[in-house]
């Protein structure tokens, strides 16, 4: 690993993030699901450390 990163201009940036954005529009339904899911179990795992209300992630089963 480098202990000199290289700099990254702003037009790289939003041209990985606009590339990042486009995969994730690409992806099927299902996988979108999937990521939706993951985040709501991270999502109520955090509230729930912290002491607030959050909601149960979606109980979804695979086909």
């Amino acid at each position: 690993m480098s202990t000199n990163p290289r700099a990254v201009s702003k037009e790289e940036l939003f041209r990985a993030k606009e590339s990042r954005r486009r995969d994730l529009a690409a992806l099927p339904i299902e996988e979108k699901i999937k990521i939706l899911i993951k985040i709501q179990h991270l999502a109520s795992s955090v509230a729930r450390q912290t002491g607030r209300k959050y909601r149960k992630p979606w109980d979804v089963k695979e086909r």
